[in-house]
């Protein structure tokens, strides 16, 4: 999903910055606010995906929802996790 995300926000980026030029008047630099907006936003999406997303953050995020799913597990009746399962997940990390 990382590499999808970049794809799409450069994508995205290109195309707003394409608009931005496209929409200029004449040699001002009068920027039309809504392509100058969008390729703002597209930065910052890169940004986000290129340097938050790695293998920590998706590490956490599995181990929570993990740990959410076993926890719910209890709350059906008639399942019966084995805690073993979750002794064994904290053992590999």
């Amino acid at each position: 999903m990382k590499y999808a995300g970049i794809e799409l926000s450069l994508a995205g980026e290109f195309s707003a910055m394409f608009a931005t030029i496209i929409r200029m008047k004449g040699d001002t630099l009068d920027l039309p606010p809504i392509p100058t907006v969008a390729a703002v936003l597209y930065a910052l999406l890169l940004a986000s995906c290129s340097l938050r997303i790695n293998s920590e953050w998706v590490r956490m995020a599995a181990f929570a929802s993990a740990e959410r799913l076993i926890g719910a597990c209890d709350l059906i009746p008639g399942a019966s996790p084995s805690k073993s399962i979750a002794a064994e997940l904290q053992k590999e990390y």
